[in-house]
Parts: C-alpha cells; sequence; structure tokens
C-alpha cells in the first residue's frame, strides 16, 4: 500500500483514465498498485473435469380435478372450477369465542325482525380478521410517520444506500421533499444538482411508505420501480 502525489508525473502511456469520483476517506490507507510486472503475472487457465452423473428424484406436484372460484359468475367454467362451501374454506386466523356468540345471538334476533339476513360464524372471523389486517397496515403508516419527523429534524442524516454521513463536490447528499429520504446523487442516480425541490421515486410515483421491496421484505428507504 503506497500513495501517490497526484502532481508527480507519470509516463503517459500507462495511465488509465478513471471516470469514478474520487473519495477523500480513500487517502487514510492508501492505493492499492501491482509491485510485479503484467509478464510476470500468471495467466488464467481452465480444465474440464469429468463427474460422474447422479440420479435426481424430481418432485412433481399434481394440479387438482378443479379449481375454487368465488361464485358461478360470466368467468364460471363448470369443467374447471367448483364454487366450495363456506364450511370448507380455509380456517380464519381470528376464532371466534363466547363473546362473539353473544353478540351474534343479540344482532341475529334483530335482524331476524326486520327480515335482514343473518351472521354466520365465518362472516364475523372473516371481518375481524379485515379489521386486523388494517389496523396493522395503519400501525406501520403511523411508524414511518414517526420516523421521518425524526428524521427530518436529524442534522447528522447519511445516506441511505451506503451509510455514508458526508458528501463531497458532485456527489451531494440530497433530501426528498416528500418523505425526508436522504441519498447521495451517485448512489441514487441524480446527475445533476436539482435546483428547488427534489421528490425521490417512489414519492414521484405516489407510492405509499409501506409498500415492500420486490427484492427483499424491507420497505420504505430508497426504492425505485422494476421494469
Amino acid at each position: 500500500m503506497m500513495l501517490s502525489s497526484e502532481a508527480e508525473s507519470f509516463i503517459s502511456e500507462f495511465l488509465v483514465l478513471i471516470e469514478n469520483n474520487w473519495r477523500s476517506e480513500w487517502h487514510r490507507n492508501g492505493v492499492q498498485v501491482p509491485v510485479r510486472s503484467l509478464d510476470e503475472l500468471t495467466n488464467a487457465s481452465s480444465r474440464k473435469v469429468k463427474c460422474s452423473k447422479t440420479n435426481r428424484n424430481l418432485l412433481h406436484t399434481l394440479r387438482p380435478a378443479k379449481l375454487w372460484h368465488g361464485s358461478k359468475d360470466v368467468r364460471y367454467d363448470v369443467a374447471v372450477h367448483c364454487v366450495p362451501d363456506e364450511k370448507t374454506r380455509s380456517s380464519s386466523p381470528y376464532h371466534i369465542d363466547k363473546l362473539d356468540y353473544a353478540w351474534m345471538f343479540v344482532v341475529n334476533e334483530e335482524r331476524e325482525c326486520l327480515d335482514l339476513p343473518l351472521i354466520d360464524d365465518w362472516m364475523l372471523e372473516k371481518v375481524m380478521e379485515t379489521l386486523e389486517h388494517i389496523t396493522y397496515i395503519k400501525m406501520q403508516e403511523k411508524i414511518k410517520e414517526l420516523e421521518v419527523i425524526a428524521l427530518e429534524f436529524d442534522e447528522n442524516a447519511k445516506c441511505d444506500v451506503c451509510l455514508s454521513y458526508e458528501g463531497e463536490d458532485g456527489n451531494e447528499l440530497v433530501f426528498c421533499d416528500g418523505c425526508f429520504l436522504c441519498v447521495h446523487q451517485a448512489c441514487y442516480g441524480i446527475p445533476r444538482l436539482p435546483e428547488g425541490s427534489w421528490i425521490c421515486r417512489q414519492c414521484e410515483a405516489g407510492v405509499k411508505s409501506t409498500t415492500p421491496c420486490s427484492l427483499c421484505p424491507n420497505t420504505g428507504g430508497a426504492m425505485k420501480m422494476t421494469e
């Protein structure tokens, strides 16, 4: 490892143009340079190796005789689809208890007097499951809003891609005016420093902060749209 002064002259035919931006922190540990000539370097070689064949037992997934369909609508095909009974559907994560049965008994008495359809067990379980799912989404959105507010007043914000706190000329830290995302120009692909306000790809597309990534289970962050 050694450092060379920028003012030191070299032979032009051995110079290589480096288009990447130089970072000041690279001077701390030095830059690796080859100590041997190119003629002394070993050439890469490859060879074919014969491997014995092994029999693999492939798993075959059997297709069901018919597919479940929600109702007998225009897309329903007797040869392909079947409408399952509500009792045979997959059980809901929510299981009603004695208090729910007591509530259903009172409500069904009123609905029977009004000639309205009665509420079944699976209906209440489905409603409670949906409410729990909506509550979870709202909680995640609220947590994300609190994180954004905390980031807005954080003077030591770091890049969400490389996790670096420092910026430099031509590679400044840019903040999104929609979600306060902090990224480097080079890390997020911003060719020039925007004038005025700037919003990230996620805010530009109107995507919620709880939208998961297509490549990992994380939500939020420096996300871009896939093709």
